[in-house]
């Protein structure tokens, strides 16, 4: 038995190891070439960026300095070459290059004058002239190469440890024949034919202990199924149903959500929703436990069968109905949610990261060139620390953390407050605010009222018009205190006024690169806002400005 299992573990070991060797190989390869791939293809943008025209013997010989493995070859529009790194002698014409036909694909091909394999990328410039770029795929094959030799010093060490192992084997396996030997006595097995083979034998006995544990399991799981059928604390419901479909039980949860009285004797009379009732159906006729998400009384609810066999049910159904609308809910917003916000924290990183490196591959040669990306760099960390503010500020409002409720904040103050923390940004836009305050006091949290009256002029100035106006003002009612923010600026569409609170909405989209801001505000107002039990009205005309007015109910 011993031989029989080194043999068989050890064709196992290697089947494994064939499996590994093709599926790395094949995954390395496609690494190598998508790696090669975006390499090429910055490379080239790079230096597109660093051409300028008539001067490709500049660019050639500073490629040269920075790697001198990179080809660069200048081509002008007729398919003459005008300059390569590695060539000074090049007749030929090149316009029938596939990469020359085919601008923004990449080839690879073997070069017969070089003795290598090259990836291939070209790209037009700006003087009509082509640009191509080619990569030696040396360095991405000495991986596979590194992993190959590594893969069979692994192999090799495999099998010299498992006949180290070999003696080791048959002491290890007889005191676990022994065991199972004892648990199989006890289970009361009695062997079969074709057991000759002790690894039969084996396999047999592990499976008709199994199964006797199993069926032990099974009747006390049953027995106590009996006590905990119905507990009518539980926030879901509970209907248990014999084979014909009549019900036996029902807990208070599932009264209250069929309407339940007690002339419903059978399923099909708790529910008109046809989903419901088909999967009950099926169940019973399948014999078979089974779940699925159906809408009823206007929300989700994920409806569960299971199937009991003992004979108080004879075969019937325990059908479980749990409400599941909100987390659905949840769970879409959190998708939204993580898609744009990796959507929004992508572009300024990658922004930073591309300026960065043109520093660090030496692209930059003036200190003019340097301050602007310097500037530059810092101006997309100021707008990833915006965004991430933003979400904090927005998590925890969601959070609904504990936070002193019982300020009294005066109004008039904090709305001449952050004007005044804004006035570099309304003065760089020439805007005119003009102010009607009221004194109004509201209770609760200063940095929620910040919050929301920063948003909102914040707003106001960054989709205002050159030259525009913006009008606050604060009006104390009999009831209520008014805070409004109005602006001459862009205006938002009818359709689109609903959707201003969304996460990451933006009103004008094709500004939106030009416009600072995150896409958060107005979804921060709208959480200050039901924070505080209050409410938002808009009045918005496309071109002329837009009206935000927040209705608080009086302390």
């Amino acid at each position: 038995m011993k031989k029989r299992l080194l043999s068989r573990a050890i064709l196992l070991f290697f089947l494994v190891s064939v499996i590994v060797f093709f599926v790395t190989v094949v995954i390395i390869n496609h690494n190598n070439e998508t790696a090669a791939e975006r390499e090429v293809i910055n490379y080239t943008h790079i230096l597109k960026r660093q051409y300028a025209s008539g001067e490709h013997d500049k660019l050639i010989t500073e490629v040269k300095k920075v790697d001198p493995d990179i080809r660069v070859t200048v081509i002008d529009s007729d398919g003459v070459v005008l300059g390569d790194s590695f060539s000074d002698e090049i007749t030929e014409n090149h316009l029938d290059r596939p990469e020359i036909r085919n601008l923004g694909k990449t080839y690879i091909r073997y070069s017969n004058t070089y003795k290598k394999t090259y990836l291939y990328y070209a790209t037009l410039l700006d003087d009509g002239n082509y640009l191509r770029i080619a990569l030696s795929f040396k360095y991405y094959q000495m991986n596979l190469y590194l992993f190959l030799t590594l893969l069979a010093l692994f192999i090799a060490s495999g099998v010299i440890l498992y006949f180290m192992l070999d003696k080791q084997i048959g002491t290890t396996i007889a005191p676990l024949n022994e065991q199972i030997e004892e648990l199989s006595s006890i289970a009361g097995y009695k062997g079969g034919e074709f057991e000759e083979d002790e690894i039969i034998k084996l396999t047999n006995q592990v499976a008709y202990i199994h199964q006797i544990l199993k069926s032990n399991l099974e009747a006390i799981k049953t027995e106590a199924e009996k006590v905990n059928y119905i507990v009518d604390a539980l926030p879901l419901g509970v209907i248990v149903l014999n084979n014909k479909g009549e019900i036996k039980q029902i807990n208070e949860y599932g009264k209250k959500l069929f309407n339940y009285s007690a002339n419903i004797t059978e399923y099909l009379y708790l529910s008109r929703v046809e989903e419901f009732n088909n999967l009950i159906k099926e169940s019973l006729e399948k014999k078979a436990s089974m779940q699925a998400d159906c809408l009823l009384d206007n929300k989700i609810y994920n409806v569960s069968t299971k199937v009991i066999t003992n004979e108080w049910l004879n075969e019937g159904l325990v059908v479980i109905v749990s409400d599941i609308d909100l987390v659905k809910r949840l769970e879409k917003a959190k998708r939204d949610f993580f898609a744009n916000a990796s959507h929004e924290l992508k572009s300024p990183l990658t922004s930073i990261i591309g300026l960065q490196e043109m520093i660090e591959n030496n692209f930059v040669s003036s200190k003019e060139e340097f301050e602007d990306i310097n500037k530059r760099t810092i101006s997309e960390a100021r707008r990833s620390m915006k965004l991430i503010n933003d979400m904090l500020s927005l998590a925890e409002l969601e959070s609904l953390k504990a936070k002193p409720m019982d300020q009294e904040v005066d109004l008039k103050v904090l709305v001449l407050d952050v004007l005044k923390s804004l006035d570099v940004k309304i003065k760089a836009k020439g805007l005119k605010v003009v102010v009607d305050l009221e004194d109004a006091i509201l209770k609760g949290s200063l940095e929620d009222f910040r919050k929301l009256v920063e948003n909102l002029i914040d707003n106001a100035i960054k989709y205002n018009k050159e030259q525009g106006l913006i009008k606050v003002a604060i009006k104390e009612g009999k009831d209520e205190i008014a805070l409004s923010v109005e602006d001459t600026g862009i205006g938002i569409k009818q359709k689109e006024q609903k959707k201003i609170y969304e996460r990451f909405y933006r009103v004008d989209k094709g500004r939106s690169q030009e416009v600072e801001g995150t896409g958060l505000g107005l979804a921060i107002v709208k959480y200050v806002v039901l924070a505080y039990d209050a409410r938002i009205e808009l009045d918005s005309t496309l071109g002329l400005g837009s009206k935000f007015t927040v209705y608080f109910k009086k302390a």
